[in-house]
């Protein structure tokens, strides 16, 4: 889900409209797979690239070789392209593998009025952070 459809529920929500103390699953408008990401990147890029599948410790130690914090607390964000950290991958990693990620809401439409952003659209905002070829 973009942090643009977030913040807009999110301002929804503090202008009332929806019943307070009531949980809201907000998502994107399709379930994606890691895979699907992996090919549209590559794709949009021409980048050579292999998808491997990791577990949640081998994940963690490869983004921690190239230098992603494991905490916000002390976490160094000042070479990153966005304040993200060890545990919110892995975290998201296990939500998807246990399902919880593949089921799109109608939560942002329905309290925003407007429908929400596809990955694709997210994404392409960032194609200047996609890895390229040397």
């Amino acid at each position: 889900v973009a942090r643009e459809d977030c913040a807009r529920v999110w301002a929804s929500l503090l202008l009332g409209h929806a019943e307070p103390n009531t949980y809201h699953l907000v998502t994107g408008p399709e379930a994606v797979t890691d895979r699907e990401v992996f090919d549209y990147m590559t794709g949009k890029t021409g980048y050579r690239a292999e998808y491997v599948e990791m577990s949640d410790d081998e994940l963690a130690t490869w983004w921690r070789s190239r230098g992603l914090p494991d905490d916000f607390a002390t976490g160094d964000f000042s070479k990153l392209p966005m304040k993200l950290c060890i545990p919110d991958l892995v975290c998201c990693g296990q939500l998807a593998a246990r399902g919880y990620m593949g089921h799109p809401t109608d939560t942002v439409e329905r309290l925003t009025g407007s429908k929400p952003l596809s990955f694709k659209e997210n994404y392409v905002k960032y194609e200047s952070l996609f890895p390229k070829n040397d």
